[in-house]
């Protein structure tokens, strides 16, 4: 016991000193830039600054790069094909229940794959009960060491919590540079609650973002998790974003029951949006979706749906025919011909086919009647009866077809399905309970 505490006694004396030395460097370096210094008085001065840097440790020049530092250099890497880059500061923001956290899971698991990826997950956001719901249990039995989850929080200890993940960053930092051909991905779940304070009640994140940096300058990962605020934007402090090297918003389409994730910034890396499809039921990713098709809206819905059936049961039409053709419900919907072209560009392939024609001009026409297939109505669409008896169609092969005078004459018919004020998918309504249970907690 004495021992250690003659130990601890070195440790504080020695600190004691570099604090001081440290004090007087900074007290040099000011005075060595006051423009009444003469050039022999910098020598000096200049003289004495490198001693206390030789103390400390410091070496000249500490942030040039050598010819080593370059060559050696890692090319850059991505861990998730144009989501997730490695030695990177990644955020993903997004509102409550927009399955940030299902998003991370889907994630972890992914990485988990590689034998050299060493998770590192601090979740001050989710209790006790959620984890075993997540089967973090199942992970740590499966991985050890290599899946670490922390946030447990002691009833008889007051601990600060803020405290505790740094240092759990700094333990992250410290076998990052140990095991340097292992890849450390640190996940914060989330800011608020990891990062410090400053004297008004906002998110001081300077000092966190020091700790990051230092991971990523040893090859490690850090994946931040934000909340909007009511207003839909980012929370609190903005600088976490400006020191971002990739930014996702996060959000849940209930339309497709997809998790919509949308790049925000980017710097040297590519990335692209993406859309994982969930499980109503279990909450659960069940894989990666086409993103063009997942987030799509009510109306975009009802305009697809409605030019299937038109190309199904009445044949080909251009571009010009069909924005004529279901004029009433584009401007029923506020859909403009701009966004209306967008969607007809958007679905090529997936709702329609699409060639060129006559003049150059796009010609659409049914996927499902090119394979002879009954139509089949989406749950997610309006069934739509047409009477092609009075539609008009231009043969761009032959003639053209008698037209009616009035375009109006054309009969469509639409049976809705889905109302405009559509209930949250089940996923989404967990989704928020969870949330309030976190909140109440």
């Amino acid at each position: 016991m004495s021992d250690i505490v003659s130990k601890l006694s070195e440790i504080k004396n020695q600190a004691a000193k570099f604090e001081k030395l440290e004090l007087e460097l900074k007290e040099l370096k000011n005075l060595r830039n006051k423009r009444f210094i003469k050039i022999e008085q910098k020598s000096i001065i200049e003289e004495r600054i490198n001693q206390i840097k030789d103390e400390l440790g410091i070496k000249k020049y500490s942030i040039e790069y050598s010819l080593e530092d370059i060559r050696n250099a890692k090319p850059k890497e991505m861990l998730i094909d144009k989501l997730l880059a490695r030695a990177s500061l990644t955020v993903f923001y997004g509102d409550f229940g927009s399955g940030k956290t299902a998003l991370m899971k889907h994630i972890y698991k992914a990485l988990l794959k590689n034998e050299n990826v060493y998770i590192r997950y601090i979740d001050f956001d989710n209790p006790t009960e959620s984890l075993k719901e997540f089967k973090i249990d199942d992970l740590q039995e499966k991985y050890g060491e290599r899946f670490k989850y922390y946030g447990k929080r002691d009833p008889e200890a007051e601990l600060n919590m803020v405290d505790e993940a740094e240092d759990v960053i700094l333990k992250t930092i410290e076998d990052q540079v140990k095991y340097p051909n292992r890849i450390y991905i640190l996940f914060e779940d989330n800011l608020k609650n990891i990062a410090r304070k400053n004297k008004k009640g906002f998110l001081d994140t300077q000092h966190l973002w020091k700790l990051e940096k230092r991971l990523q300058a040893a090859g490690g990962t850090t994946i931040p998790l934000h909340h909007t605020n009511k207003d839909g934007v980012f929370a609190d402090s903005q600088d976490i974003m400006n020191f971002a090297d990739i930014s996702f918003r996060v959000s849940f389409n209930t339309n497709s029951d997809s998790i919509i994730v949308e790049p925000h910034k980017q710097s040297r890396f590519r990335v692209e949006p993406k859309a994982f499809k969930v499980d109503p039921e279990t909450r659960e990713i069940t894989g990666e979706t086409e993103y063009k098709i997942a987030n799509i809206d009510q109306d975009e819905i009802k305009i697809i749906n409605t030019i299937k059936d038109l190309l199904f049961e009445c044949g080909d039409f251009n571009q010009s025919e069909l924005e004529k053709e279901i004029k009433a419900l584009r401007t029923n919907l506020g859909v403009g011909e701009r966004k209306f072209r967008a969607i007809l560009k958007k679905h090529i392939d997936t709702a329609w086919a699409a060639k060129r024609g006559e003049n150059n001009a796009l010609i659409f026409s049914s996927i499902e009647k090119k394979a002879k297939e009954d139509v089949k109505v989406s749950n997610l669409s309006n069934q739509v009866n047409i009477d092609c008896s009075n539609t008009f169609i231009e043969d761009t092969k032959t003639a053209k077809v008698a037209k009616p005078q009035n375009k109006k004459e054309t009969v469509i018919k639409e049976k809705k399905v889905l109302s405009d004020n559509s209930e949250k998918s089940l996923f989404q309504k967990n989704m928020n309970k969870d949330e309030k249970m976190v909140q109440g907690g």
